[in-house]
């Protein structure tokens, strides 16, 4: 195998949205799955930038000032009351804010922001993740965090190198993320992410050593450092530029040096500094989006508003969303038949070094999962999977090669769709 073209596809879940399609379901026919269970999470989608990166194939959109942001939290605000009366506010147990970049609003459009939260999860504390990027990172927004009890703050910093940051069109500095990393620190925040990028056009095992030295120097508890795609739609796609070269001996530097550092590995792209908590098996958890662009997830109900890439079609949407935030109709996304629930369950929870339960999958499919995937066995031959105690877990050669592995579980039936032709 040719190690270095290994990198095709980042499995972050299944199905990816591009399968979506049309759906006639009612979201309340759905609400007592929520209420009769624990654990749900809500996830509050931010679409605006002030910039789109060059390789970003996200649902958010550039360009929109604080009187269109204004009305757009409006919006929330309302589909926020509506899963109140629908759902209740005794199932939730996370609140995720995400884009696009979230710090971008005004100071009180963010207060109203966690507002809305505290008012759907009834004050309960539960544990608050957001997103942030350097340019949008002021001390006043950080108070705001801190108020409101942020639990874990990611920040996309990507490179400390400006020439590699121009490669990949961030429109931040070095300069500007030393100082949106200073003042976080300031804030003894209970969770420090900090994303990095590998794999970009003309960086060197040196230049990527320096980026994870310099992002050490702010004691992060987490890194999620991915290798670069340039996907279809996005800047780097259109101007013609190409990931870089080295992509897999990169990621085994890392792999090392940062086991060096004290740091354990819990998936290819995850780092921590902790033992995480007995994590419990994933693929089966309900979220539910507030805003426009997220995806929610009730059982083997996934649904989402229509994805895009284009500003235009983007645009389109979220001023749909606006006019109209409270819809019980479910018009696009995707059910799971359980031969999909399946396949979501293993590639969810073998990308994790926590791996498959044996006697968790039997359980719950009736099957087993060698008898419902047989390449499986090819991949222990091969070295990428072994079996320990009841459970299969990627070896390190395995881990590495993640992004090959995972798109081996995809179906026939939603590889068409995602290509089009279904």
């Amino acid at each position: 195998m040719d190690f270095e073209r290994v990198y095709s596809s980042y499995m972050y879940s299944y199905p990816h949205k591009t399968a979506y399609r049309e759906l006639n379901v009612k979201f309340s026919e759905y609400a007592e799955r929520l209420r009769s269970e624990q654990g749900s999470n809500l996830y509050f989608h931010i679409p605006f930038c002030t910039s789109k990166c060059g390789y970003c194939n996200l649902f958010s959109v550039t360009g929109k000032e604080a009187e269109y942001f204004s009305k757009y939290i409006d919006a929330l605000e309302k589909q926020a009351e509506w899963v109140e009366r629908v759902v209740g506010s005794d199932c939730w147990e996370s609140v995720t804010i995400g884009g696009g970049t979230p710090l971008i609003l005004a100071e009180n459009q963010l207060e109203e922001l966690f507002k809305i939260g505290l008012r759907l999860t009834n004050g309960k504390k539960v544990p608050i993740c957001i997103e942030t990027a350097p340019g949008e990172t002021t001390e006043s927004k950080l108070d705001i965090l801190k108020k409101f009890g942020v639990d874990r703050i990611s920040i996309g910093v990507q490179s400390f190198n400006n020439d590699e940051l121009l490669a990949l069109k961030r429109f931040h500095n070095v300069e500007k993320a030393e100082k949106a990393l200073k003042s976080i620190g300031k804030y003894n925040f209970p969770c420090l992410n900090i994303d990095l990028i590998y794999g970009i056009e003309g960086q060197t095992l040196d230049s990527l050593k320096y980026s994870v030295d310099s992002a050490l120097k702010y004691f992060p508890d987490e890194l999620f450092i991915y290798p670069l795609y340039i996907r279809k739609g996005t800047g780097l796609h259109k101007s013609g530029r190409l990931e870089g070269g080295k992509t897999y001996e990169m990621y085994l530097f890392l792999r090392e040096y940062l086991s060096e550092k004290g740091f354990l590995q819990t998936s290819m792209r995850r780092f921590t500094r902790q033992k995480p908590l007995n994590e419990r098996s994933c693929g089966f958890e309900n979220t539910v989006s507030i805003g426009c662009g997220g995806r929610s997830y009730i059982g083997n109900l996934h649904f989402c508003h229509p994805y895009s890439v284009n500003r235009r079609e983007c645009l389109e949407t979220i001023d749909d969303y606006i006019k109209n935030p409270c819809k019980d109709d479910i018009s696009h996304g995707f059910l799971l038949d359980r031969e999909e629930e399946k396949r979501r369950f293993t590639i969810k929870n073998l990308l994790w070094t926590g791996g498959v339960s044996l006697p968790e999958y039997k359980e719950y499919f009736e099957s087993d999962v060698g008898n419902d995937f047989p390449f499986i066995n090819e991949f222990k031959e091969k070295g990428y999977i072994c079996e320990n105690d009841g459970v299969i877990q990627l070896t390190p050669l395995g881990l590495s090669l993640s992004d090959f592995i995972g798109p081996r579980f995809i179906s026939t039936h939603v590889s068409r769709l995602m290509e089009g032709s279904v």
